[in-house]
């Protein structure tokens, strides 16, 4: 019984080892996420070279899709995403490896809940492997409630594409940047009890070069603002910045993705020889 016992455990464990990774579970794609990416290996960014994306967006959003074509100028090879100009209609196919940009303009926070909405369920539903919506830091009184339930519809009709939920940009200035606060922690906690994804573009703006995260107090609480050093004007992003909040979407693209790094590779292969050698040893003595 005792050698039953051994060689159940060891099948078990060879199971494990080869089992599916886990479906999407609370992805938060923040500040240190974005500073991994210029250490994935080739490997990684050639296996999420594929992956596609529709951004409904405004000022800020355009100083993202700037920071993905200097990116993909600066080494091609290795951040291989390019972008394309579109509208609220999806065109007729869809390339690999594009990051579809509609830059809306800024209506206020109801119409960008509702436009968006709207240009899935008419375009683009199913159509892409993301879909983001982004609120502008002049959106400081977007009510959360409502952007949360349009995006959980969206989630359940259209089930082909993964919807990722945007924080509030901030600003380098305190000024709104406590109700930005609130909506931004109130979805970052909703999203990691209902296992959502993120792109937490307020985590990424708030941290300097250095890594320290910029606060403020109000109210007896910490607040976040933007790192001086990734703005342009005290809201939107200069190059630096604009490279920085990009490359999320290499970050969101990986860390989704079912392909491990080499080294992933590597580990599991030795786990299961290391097992293999042990199972024969028992299997040997049995006998």
């Amino acid at each position: 019984m005792h050698t039953l016992i051994k060689h159940t455990l060891l099948g078990t464990a060879l199971l494990s080892l080869c089992a599916a990774p886990p479906a999407l579970a609370n992805i938060i794609i923040n500040y240190n996420a974005v500073q991994a990416v210029s250490s994935y290996s080739q490997a990684t960014m050639d296996s999420i070279a594929g992956t596609t994306f529709y951004f409904e967006h405004a000022s800020v959003g355009s100083n993202m899709i700037s920071g993905l074509d200097a990116l993909h100028s600066s080494n091609g090879s290795f951040y291989r995403f390019s972008t394309a100009s579109e509208d609220a209609t999806a065109p007729a196919s869809i390339t690999g490896g594009t990051v579809y940009e509609y830059a809306r303009g800024n209506p206020g926070w109801e119409a960008k809940v509702t436009d968006f909405a709207s240009d899935i369920t008419a375009s683009w539903g199913g159509k892409v492997d993301f879909a983001l919506n982004k609120f502008c830091y002049i959106d400081p009184d977007a009510n959360w409630t409502t952007y949360r339930d349009s995006m959980l519809a969206l989630e359940a009709a259209n089930p082909g594409t993964t919807f990722v939920y945007m924080t509030i940009p901030l600003e380098v200035s305190s000024g709104a940047n406590v109700q930005r606060g609130v909506f931004n922690q109130t979805l970052r906690s909703w999203a990691a009890a209902n296992n959502k994804v993120v792109f937490d573009i307020a985590d990424i703006e708030a941290h300097s070069s250095s890594g320290a995260l910029q606060t403020f107090s109000s109210g007896g609480q910490l607040y976040e603002q933007m790192a001086v050093e990734w703005s342009s004007d005290g809201g939107h992003l200069n190059t630096a910045g604009e490279a920085l909040v990009a490359r999320g979407f290499y970050a969101l693209a990986a860390q989704s993705s079912a392909i491990p790094e080499p080294t992933t590779y590597a580990a599991l292969f030795g786990g299961m020889t290391l097992l293999f050698v042990l199972w024969r040893r028992f299997a040997m003595r049995r006998s």
